[in-house]
């Protein structure tokens, strides 16, 4: 809409004229010397403002954490599923991606370290442990895993404990102290 300076509200300010006009994305009044009024059809009270209004994307809520963010139509046409940071993205990605879901899945044989830790905890097993009666911390590269019917194919859980390395050696190849 062009604008004529004859029916818009005028002031003197630093020793020129300025017209009262309202900010064409958000309302607010804003004061505009003439020839720029002239010039523009749109006008707007800040930089905040002119941005918004070139936005030609969509609004759209985080499928992992529900957050609402802004995407270009290019960004949006471009993937199925939209995500507020690669944060959420590969979050997301891994809870989609456990175990047998997983493309370099290989039957679990190698993962079954992990299942354990995480089942059993990171400390021995054993009751009669000397490092945990000495009251020494371990740490997870002191730990093993053993399977306790002898055969290493069998990674269920109820087949695996957990063993501090000296406890192992005790177990598996009878060594005493």
């Amino acid at each position: 809409m062009k604008y004529t300076v004859s029916n818009l509200e005028a002031k003197r300010l630093k020793g020129r004229t300025v017209y009262k006009i309202s900010c064409s994305f958000c309302g607010a009044d804003t004061w505009k010397r003439e020839y720029f009024i002239m010039a523009h059809d749109n006008h707007f009270c800040s930089i905040e403002c002119l941005g918004e209004s070139r936005k030609t994307g969509v609004t759209i809520n985080c499928k992992k954490c529900g957050k609402e963010f802004y995407r270009t139509l290019a960004e949006y046409n471009k993937v199925k599923n939209h995500y507020c940071s690669k944060s959420c993205a590969i979050s997301a990605s891994n809870k989609l991606r456990l175990k047998e879901k997983h493309p370099n899945y290989k039957d679990g044989k190698a993962s079954y370290r992990s299942w354990a830790f995480d089942h059993y905890g990171k400390e021995c097993q054993n009751n009669t442990c000397k490092l945990i009666e000495a009251n020494i911390p371990m740490i997870e590269e002191e730990l093993d895993v053993h399977h306790i019917d002898g055969d290493r194919l069998n990674n269920s859980l109820e087949n695996l404990i957990v063993l501090c390395v000296l406890c192992h050696a005790r177990v598996t190849r009878n060594v005493e102290d």
